[in-house]
């Protein structure tokens, strides 16, 4: 947490490493690589992805490598697991059509910001859902964004995007600081976002 890995990051290797525990049923300073090589097998004969077992590795990875640099193991029993290897999906592209389809097919001008703020900032969900109304700089059409690591970064709305983005904020009448709400003005959550954009699609 120091370090400044996301509550996110955190919870999923407090999740992984919680269920090898159990599996492996060793303290920590006497785990080998056995222990993980059997763990990862069986969770593949349990039909987990290669994809996923990969995550699991990283995750073993980065957590034995920080415990035998803090000097609290003798040796890291994954420095000698090798990468699993899997196939990479390449996600299909929207086109311009697509993404004008998308444009006209929205239920409310609500939706439609948010389809023409994805699509002119190339912001990802959580980094969207997470930003308020003052935080967009309307004069400059730009916007600053939290991502990954707490790294903070400028992105650009196009024209268009800010006329629809403020032709939205125009029409709110609640006192909510967030820059796109759901029910009940609250704040709009990714999941509300990625539910919207496939009922869209």
């Amino acid at each position: 947490s120091v370090e400044g890995r996301s509550p996110k990051t955190i919870e999923r290797y407090r999740y992984i490493m919680g269920r090898f525990s159990q599996s492996a049923a060793a303290p920590t300073r006497q785990v080998t690589v056995y222990h993980l090589r059997k763990y990862l097998a069986d969770e593949k004969a349990r039909g987990i992805s290669d994809r996923t077992l990969e995550g699991y590795r990283q995750v073993f990875s980065a957590y034995f490598g920080w415990l035998h640099r803090e000097g609290l193991i003798a040796q890291n029993p994954a420095g000698n697991l090798s990468a699993i290897k899997y196939a990479k999906k390449e996600k299909d592209i929207f086109t311009d059509t697509d993404i004008e389809r998308m444009k006209f097919s929205c239920a409310s001008v609500r939706d439609r910001a948010i389809v023409h703020f994805l699509r002119a900032t190339g912001c990802r969900i959580s980094e969207m859902t997470q930003l308020n109304r003052d935080d967009v700089d309307f004069a400059n059409l730009e916007c600053k964004v939290l991502g990954k690591g707490n790294k903070e970064r400028v992105v650009y709305l196009d024209a268009v995007a800010g006329m629809v983005l403020q032709n939205y904020l125009k029409s709110r009448t609640d006192a909510c600081p967030a820059l796109f709400i759901g029910k009940g003005s609250d704040r709009l959550t990714p999941h509300g976002v990625r539910f919207m954009l496939s009922k869209l699609g």
